[in-house]
């Protein structure tokens, strides 16, 4: 690829040429436009990048120029030029427009937005393709026109008489419409009427109006601008100029839905940073709240001092262990989970036996329930095997279980089954504690709900077990799902796929 690069600074022609260079364009310079017009007539250039103030000869003259030797030429294709300004106005857009440029980038610009100008110009995308437009014109012969000249650009057009119903098509589904294409003076409503209406008490303002007018004195245009329009040609029109101003307002608005779009998504990203954080607070408890209670029972009995009760001792002892490896693991897990939220989680699947699983789960969450005289009903008999994540599996497994017991009053109940159903195993928790209320149901899996409340011995949780529950159990090739009637208990149920 060829370019031709025209500016009286030596600096810009270096920094252009700098970053050209190494993504092999062959690059020519010229000091101005004499020797740029000069340098055309003797060679073809894929692209040419063109200052505008310039000593002798400015760009538009320099353009203009460039256009006339190619029409000489009888030439079929059109050189791309680029202008390169650092007084970017209005006026000096459509004065470079009617000279024949492509586009404009304004002084100072970064490396990263010049080669994607670059690249855009030279392999272009048809940047209409699919785009909405709302064309909104009391006269039909000039709706007609101006749908066929955007409608062969891959447009979809949205026609309308007047500003009225024009407002009428956008309030029933503004997302329907990327951009309108407007009279100034129409029956019923004018073109700055609508566009207030639009912009101001609809609220979208990023929605481009380009106006078509008849009338340009400075009252009207000023009264385009000051309603919210994004831009405007005069009646009669040049099909190129209406179509290079489509192209310069959808790809505007192209890169404020992706900024849009990203900003979203790190919003979410830094949210799932500070919930991981939370994550490991929340669960971190349960586990060490298990060790604080059988750490006071082996309190009391010692200082009973009872030799009898050693075997006992002991065995509060082993429940201190398991619940201390446990903590350790669970560890491990939630770094897994963050892994998971990168993309970095490694998800070892196996043939594992569900029963083991969750006689470990029930030991694990024991000190909570004895603490609230909970009974833990394990209905679990069949060694089903099922083809999963073990890690995962006792993440799963632990949060449903201390969610059940967290919300179990004083002498409840909780029972764990599990069921075969077709190629899955069906494993249900269910509590007899105090529901959930009808409202809240939708909110429990949905990161972005933050529900959360506290248990019956006002135990504090952050709502965000659940919502590792079901990425893990997707993640696994499961469902999970719930159950609940408010005051009179929950079961949480999910499934994982039977052993291959």
């Amino acid at each position: 690829m060829k370019i031709l690069i025209v500016d009286d600074s030596a600096t810009i022609r270096m920094f252009l040429k700098s970053i050209l260079e190494p993504r092999n364009f062959q690059v020519t310079e010229a000091v101005s436009a004499e020797e740029a017009i000069s340098l055309f007539e003797k060679n073809s250039y894929d692209l040419i990048t063109l200052d505008i103030e310039m000593t002798g000869s400015n760009g538009y003259a320099a353009c203009k120029k460039i256009r006339e030797i190619e029409k000489s030429r009888n030439s079929k294709t059109i050189t791309p030029i680029l202008f390169i300004t650092s007084n970017d106005t209005m006026q000096g857009r459509i004065k470079g427009f009617e000279a024949g440029t492509t586009d404009f980038i304004t002084k100072p610009f970064t490396k990263e937005f010049l080669l994607e100008t670059v690249q855009n110009i030279l392999y272009p995308k048809n940047l209409l393709e699919g785009i909405n437009v709302l064309l909104v014109e009391d006269s039909l012969p000039i709706r007609d026109i101006i749908k066929r000249i955007i409608s062969e650009q891959g447009c979809s057009v949205i026609e309308a008489d007047n500003g009225k119903i024009a407002l009428d098509i956008i309030e029933r589904d503004p997302s329907k419409i990327d951009l309108v294409l407007t009279d100034y003076y129409m029956p019923v409503m004018n073109g700055d009427e609508l566009c207030i209406h639009v912009k101001k008490k609809l609220g979208l303002v990023n929605v481009p109006f380009i106006f078509i007018t008849a009338v340009a004195d400075s009252e009207s245009i000023i009264n385009i601008f000051k309603s919210g329009g994004s831009d405007f040609f005069i009646k009669p029109f040049v099909k190129e100029k209406l179509i290079a101003k489509l192209k310069v307002h959808i790809q505007n608005l192209l890169l404020i839905r992706a900024n849009e779009k990203q900003m979203q998504e790190l919003k979410i990203l830094n949210n799932t940073k500070d919930k991981f954080f939370n994550i490991i607070a929340h669960d971190l408890r349960n586990p060490f709240s298990g060790i604080l209670t059988i750490t006071d029972v082996i309190e009391t009995k010692l200082l009973k001092d009872k030799k009898e009760e050693i075997p006992e001792l002991l065995q509060c002892n082993q429940i201190i262990k398991t619940a201390a490896k446990s903590a350790y693991g669970l560890l491990e897990n939630l770094m897994q989970w963050a892994k998971s939220q990168t993309g970095e989680l490694n998800i070892v699947c196996k043939n594992i036996s569900i029963k083991e699983i969750i006689v470990e789960a029930i030991s694990v969450i024991n000190g909570n329930a004895f603490s609230k005289n909970i009974t833990i009903e394990n209905n679990v008999i069949d060694n089903d095997l099922v083809y999963a994540d073990e890690q995962l599996i006792k993440t799963i497994l632990r949060n449903l279980l201390t969610n059940a017991v967290k919300f179990t009053p004083h002498n409840g109940k909780v029972i764990v089954t599990a069921i075969r159903r077709d190629d899955f195993l069906e494993i249900s928790i269910q509590d007899t504690g105090i529901g959930i209320e009808p409202e809240n149901i939708g909110k429990i899996f949905r990161i972005d709900s933050k529900f959360s409340k506290p248990g019956t011995d006002k135990e504090k949780g952050t709502g965000l077990g659940l919502i590792l529950c079901k990425e893990f159990v997707e993640k696994l090739g499961g469902t999970i799902w719930l159950k609940s009637e408010f005051q009179k208990g929950s079961t949480f149920t999910f499934t994982l796929p039977l052993a291959r």
